[in-house]
């Protein structure tokens, strides 16, 4: 993906030293852009929990959970000033913020075996909202090329991203009950299985890293101090690992009534780690924006 976004930033770079016409021949110093856009998040990570035992009647239970997360679209807004040196290349400074929201199912299956050979298979989804939000700050090599009332404007570089991500889930966690029950003449031991929806939280959590963004654009000339830009740009950003919370707390089976207000503290917390079991999340901020803009042409003309 980034050997195909440099070439294609080459080819722009180069399209932007070709001869321009006379009417571009003295195209302005500075460009103010100011835009509106809708962007296409890349947020697609997952988490797998699955597990395996067995107590007392019960001979086996497996359980497994997978959690997928989506994007939903995202607005953002943002503005860039660029400065050229010649009539086709520049340098741009480019600043914007991004708003998504993130949804996630979680789903769960739940297999279990008695003793005595019953067995019993179920599933359960639970939908959750999430949201990102981007700063993207960006330093990048611009070129425009074009005639008349119509100008390309391409632009790529480097990008520092300042992300927040915030998400709720929920896991099921398999569990079992044994007590006396009364059967006429006698007491006998009774077992019960099923699973609790433990709820899974990543808090707002910030961090900073660097990436690429590069765009491609169209300028409508309304005349020679404003024009109207329709572009289309993409942003890579490496991906982040981040670890969901266990939210401690007394929950119900999912599935039967007979066990209810059952713990899931710190000693269960500390069971799941101590079998290896992690619950973490890759989060890939990268997106893909189309915008809507204006463009003011500032400063002195420059001649070749």
């Amino acid at each position: 993906m980034k050997q195909r976004a440099l070439a294609v930033l080459a080819l722009a770079l180069a399209a932007g030293l070709l001869p321009v016409s006379a009417d571009n021949a003295g195209r302005n110093k500075f460009e103010l852009h100011l835009f509106g856009s809708v962007a296409f998040s890349r947020i697609t990570g997952s988490t797998l929990y699955s597990a395996s035992w067995s107590s007392n009647y019960l001979s086996a239970v497996n359980e497994q959970t997978v959690i997928t997360m989506y994007p939903d679209l995202g607005l953002a807004a943002g503005a860039s000033l660029a400065y050229f040196f010649s009539p086709t290349i520049g340098i741009q400074l480019r600043a914007g913020f991004l708003g998504a929201g993130v949804g996630n199912t979680s789903v769960f299956n739940f297999h279990w075996t008695w003793n005595s050979g019953e067995s019993g298979l179920l599933e359960q989804g639970f939908d959750r909202l999430g949201h990102i939000t981007t700063l993207p700050l960006s330093i990048n090599l611009a070129a425009r090329t074009g005639t008349g009332r119509v100008e390309g404007a391409f632009s790529g570089g480097l990008t520092l991203f300042r992300n927040t991500f915030r998400a709720d889930t929920i896991f099921g966690y398999g569990t079992t009950k044994t007590e006396p029950v009364f059967v006429d003449p006698n007491w006998v031991l009774t077992q019960y299985v099923d699973a609790l929806p433990v709820g899974l939280s990543i808090p707002a959590t910030s961090w900073t890293a660097l990436g690429a963004d590069l765009g491609a654009a169209l300028n409508l000339m309304v005349n020679d101090r404003l024009a109207i830009r329709l572009e289309a740009r993409c942003f890579y950003c490496p991906t982040k690992t981040l670890t969901w919370n266990f939210v401690y707390g007394s929950y119900d089976g999912i599935f039967f009534t007979d066990i209810k207000g059952q713990p899931f503290g710190a000693a269960e917390a500390a069971d799941l780690a101590r079998s290896g079991k992690t619950f973490t999340l890759p989060v890939n901020p990268s997106y893909v924006e189309g915008s809507i803009g204006v463009v003011f042409y500032l400063g002195g003309a420059i001649r070749k």
